[in-house]
């Protein structure tokens, strides 16, 4: 007897019906088979898509912050360094040491200004070696150290108290050997 691919051919053979029937309904509610009920209730067609866009989106936002905040500290970090050095350069061809703190005071302001940071957020500290009283004298060493707060982006701010880091920059100038006392270092600027 042929095998058929249909159980209702083989009525008088109810094995075979059975055995079909049984493999056809199996896990079907109901006990029949249809094909569109069955479908609708496995089917994970898009699902993929929504999942990446919705996983994609609550780690896209934390990342973005992550490169934002970094950035701003960085620029406060640039600013501090372009502060410190430009500031101990000056001081170091100042012709006194009077001159030399107001021409420091000068290029942290603007060294800043570039950065968009006030000069009122920033803390500068000079120091010298060997003598601390005597900044300017030949074969010495100017350490100007620049201190400013960067401030962290899209948090708000409680009371007076705003989301900041510190950053900290220094920069060592020695005084020139060549240098006379009480005259500036022949760069073409006047006292």
């Amino acid at each position: 007897m042929p095998v058929s691919s249909s159980p209702r051919e083989h009525a008088g053979d109810r094995g075979l019906s059975a055995g079909w029937g049984m493999l056809r309904t199996r896990g079907v509610p109901g006990g029949r088979f249809d094909g569109a009920r069955s479908r609708s209730c496995t089917d994970e067609r898009g699902s993929a898509a929504l999942e990446f866009l919705s996983l994609g989106v609550l780690l896209l936002v934390p990342l973005v912050y992550l490169v934002v905040a970094v950035s701003a500290i960085q620029g406060a970090q640039l600013a501090s360094q372009g502060a410190a050095r430009q500031a101990a350069r000056v001081y170091a061809q100042a012709p006194d040491t009077a001159a030399g703190r107001r021409r420091a005071a000068v290029a942290v302001r603007f060294a800043l200004a570039d950065f968009g940071i006030a000069d009122s957020a920033a803390e500068v500290r000079v120091t010298c070696r060997p003598r601390p009283r005597d900044c300017l004298h030949t074969g010495g060493v100017i350490e100007v150290g620049v201190t400013t707060d960067a401030t962290l982006p899209l948090i708000p701010a409680f009371g007076e108290h705003r989301a900041t880091v510190a950053v900290h920059a220094v920069s060592v100038q020695p005084v020139s050997r060549f240098r006379s006392p009480g005259t500036a270092v022949p760069d073409g600027s006047t006292p």
